[in-house]
């Protein structure tokens, strides 16, 4: 019996010993599991930050079309300004030559626009727009005036210099009627 009684001792001895070594496991693994659970927070912590700011860039891009509405909105009574401010009076239009494909779409874009300024020309390509000397060119089936070391669509240069070049006309005019002193430009 004493035999029995020293190999149970012995088995609860191995018993208590393994119980230890297990709660040390569940120790360390609690001890694990929580900084796996601060690692999880802190990857958490950019989400959050992340839908922040989706939903600051949200507002911004709200207040941006809110901008370009009013940018549109302003630039069209703009343009209408333009074109009640001054009105060029020419007594004789200016005939394109059919050979010239530049003056065929000058004088294609200007009967389908009314633009203020006057235009004439003065050598293949080259017009004076207002007071500004300017190069125009067909640039794949677009005509395109030459600004600085590139090229901008007729369009965008009319909208770009139109104003400008009719305060420069009007104030060369000087007080009185808005009318063409020389009653002829030479405009399209």
């Amino acid at each position: 019996m004493k035999k029995e009684i020293e190999q149970k001792s012995k088995l609860v001895g191995d018993f208590e010993y393994e119980i230890e070594q297990r709660r040390n496991m569940i120790i360390d693994l609690r001890e694990e599991i929580a900084e796996k659970n601060l690692i999880i927070d802190e990857l958490e912590q950019p989400g959050d930050e992340i839908e922040t700011i989706e939903m600051l860039i949200k507002e911004k891009d709200n207040i941006i079309r809110e901008l370009e509405s009013q940018i549109r909105n302003r630039s069209k009574r703009s343009k209408a300004t333009i074109k009640e401010t001054v009105r060029v009076v020419t007594s004789t239009q200016f005939s394109p030559d059919s050979r010239d494909n530049v003056d065929l779409m000058l004088s294609e874009y200007l009967n389908m626009v009314d633009c203020p300024v006057p235009i004439q020309k003065l050598n293949d390509g080259y017009y004076m727009f207002g007071t500004k000397k300017i190069y125009a060119k067909v640039l794949n089936g677009n005509l395109m005036i030459r600004v600085g070391g590139g090229y901008m669509s007729i369009e965008e240069f009319i909208e770009a210099y139109g104003q400008s070049e009719l305060e420069k006309i009007e104030s060369r005019r000087g007080p009185g009627p808005l009318s063409n002193a020389s009653g002829s430009t030479g405009r399209y």
